[in-house]
């Protein structure tokens, strides 16, 4: 059980230091970062410890190319 725990902790820390230099990483890309770091681990181990730290990937938000009323092309 502690090593479980502990391994937690190492994959937790990891992805809070990949969040801070791709945040706009979800949890495929991060999944897929780790995999590349030899870390085996699947996308849904990834959203719940994501949830857990309370990480969420930046991405723009909808419909920011419409123009606003009385703004003038």
């Amino acid at each position: 059980m502690a090593d479980q725990d502990q391994r937690n902790t190492h994959v937790g820390r990891r992805i809070d230091k990949l969040h801070l230099d791709y945040p706009f990483a979800g949890s495929r890309m991060l999944r897929d970062l780790l995999r590349g770091e030899d870390i085996a681990i699947g996308r849904d181990r990834v959203t719940t410890m994501m949830g857990r730290m309370g990480i969420e990937a930046l991405y723009r938000r909808p419909n920011t190319s419409k123009p606003a009323d009385g703004h003038k092309i």
